[in-house]
């Protein structure tokens, strides 16, 4: 309000070439920065002409700029045209009104809002993409690929991976235009078949004997006797067995054939615990009355990585060390079941989603238990055995000082800095140290200096628990310090 000067304007919003707005409740706004100098109504009496007012302070210098209001969409477009203030001025007449323009606004559909899809989809899926304007798409699943961008009316196509496990599983992908709000259609997947019902073909001639474990992870083998693995030549079913928990999982397969050699034996596994079937890695030739594996050794069946792992009935001991990776969730315990880490026993849980640690899991003082999500796809075949065996070796001891028979390292836990102090007398200049991320990657590593307190900093580290390794006369130590 309360402005010096002022010029007019006699105008019309033009919604398409020669159509111009006879709504009144649109509304045309004129601005200087932010400031709102005047605003006016179409008359549809009048074919849409308007009346402006705009405002200044200053005679003349000022560019105005205008915005459009359209109810019918409710939406909110900036107008193309400019015009420069000019105190007194007047633009446009009744018979030659200025004309107002604007750029389409990029509008947005989708359809459909989703589709059903099968667990084991032939063929992807399409949504329609109508618009004028450059779109995105992305999907919140990994087992869900999606065009990634278009211009235009268009498709996004979806494309489903297997669905193994029996639940079912949806995707939502986001399409997204410039200025608009983004549209979410989804994808709905069936989940898998039940247990399958393998039959072995009956009354063949010839067989042979396999005393085996399933592994689900390097050193970790099944103990579900619901758990089931099937031989097969081509599509036959030729044998299936189950793991016995009783005997730490050993399994006893009989493989049959009609020919005494040169078949090729391809095996499945069931897992009862997420309902997946997965193919094993391993093949084996056929050889009547072979015996494979033996209790002491049995042949271990592996598999590759699943998408979601659950971990029941696990215990884990002293001195061992398990490594447990899915390429989305790993549940533990849970639902009445129970998960225990011993003392002195060692986990580490990789996942790309999710990690969910339920009630009924236990971790007793002295074991240690790292879980963590993977975002370079790194799992525990990434993890090098010298470092994965050291993991079990010793227990945490945490807050205080950590100590071998070579070296004790404080403050811990440390912020930052800390001091490593050899025990005894050593030859420092002999003594070379090694730091790892619980990751097994070397983050530093430093000959000791002609003393017996040497200090070392993870500053530029990230916190959690880092593996002080010290190479001396031949041997070597650990000990473990956190980082908060």
């Amino acid at each position: 309000p309360n402005l010096q000067f002022n010029m007019s304007v006699i105008g019309k919003i033009q919604i398409s070439p020669g159509v111009f707005s006879v709504n009144e409740n649109d509304i045309l706004g004129a601005f200087v920065g932010a400031e709102c100098r005047g605003v006016a109504n179409p008359f549809s009496s009048l074919g849409g002409i308007l009346f402006m007012t705009i405002g200044s302070n200053i005679q003349l210098g000022e560019t105005v700029t205008f915005k459009i209001y359209l109810a019918s969409t409710n939406q909110i477009v900036d107008a193309i045209e400019t015009i420069p203030f000019q105190n007194a001025g007047e633009v446009g007449t009744m018979a030659n009104p200025f004309i107002f323009t604007y750029s389409a606004p990029c509008s947005l559909t989708v359809t459909p809002s989703n589709q059903n899809v099968a667990y084991n989809p032939s063929t992807a899926t399409s949504f329609a993409v109508i618009t004028t304007c450059i779109w995105s798409a992305v999907s919140d699943q990994i087992w869900c690929a999606v065009t990634s961008s278009g211009s235009g009316n268009g498709t996004v196509t979806a494309s489903c991976g297997q669905n193994t496990s029996i639940n079912q599983r949806i995707a939502n992908i986001t399409v997204t235009v410039p200025g608009q709000t983004p549209v979410v259609v989804t994808v709905i997947q069936a989940g898998a078949p039940g247990p399958p019902t393998w039959t072995p073909v009956p009354n063949l001639q010839f067989n042979m004997n396999v005393i085996g474990k399933i592994q689900l992870s390097p050193g970790v083998f099944s103990l579900n006797q619901n758990d089931k693995i099937g031989a097969f030549v081509g599509a036959e079913c030729r044998g299936v067995a189950n793991p016995f928990a009783s005997l730490g999982g050993a399994l006893f397969l009989t493989i049959g054939s009609n020919v005494l050699s040169g078949e090729t034996a391809t095996f499945k596994i069931f897992l009862a615990s997420t309902n997946e079937i997965v193919n094993v890695n391993e093949t084996m030739p056929f050889q009547n009355a072979a015996e494979i594996g033996t209790m002491a050794n049995p042949y271990i069946f592996t598999f590759p990585m699943q998408n979601n792992v659950i971990v029941q009935g696990l215990t884990i001991n002293s001195g061992q060390t398990v490594c447990l990776n899915a390429l989305q969730t790993i549940t533990v315990a849970g639902a009445g079941t129970n998960f225990l880490l011993k003392n002195g026993g060692s986990a580490t849980m990789i996942a790309g989603q999710k990690i969910s640690i339920l009630a009924g899991a236990t971790v007793q003082s002295g074991g240690y238990l790292h879980a963590y999500i993977t975002t370079t796809n790194s799992y525990c075949s990434s993890i090098p055995p010298s470092v994965a065996n050291l993991l079990g070796e010793e227990e945490m001891k945490f807050p205080g000082t950590q100590k071998s028979s070579l070296f004790i390292v404080y403050p811990n836990p440390t912020a930052g800095k800390f001091i490593l102090e050899l025990s005894g007398k050593k030859s420092p200049s002999s003594a070379l140290v090694r730091i790892y991320n619980m990751k097994g990657l070397e983050v530093l590593t430093k000959q000791l200096p002609s003393s017996e307190k040497s200090e070392f900093s993870l500053e530029n580290q990230a916190p959690g628990i880092y593996l002080i390794s010290l190479i001396y006369d031949g041997k070597t130590e650990t000990a473990r310090i956190m980082k908060q």
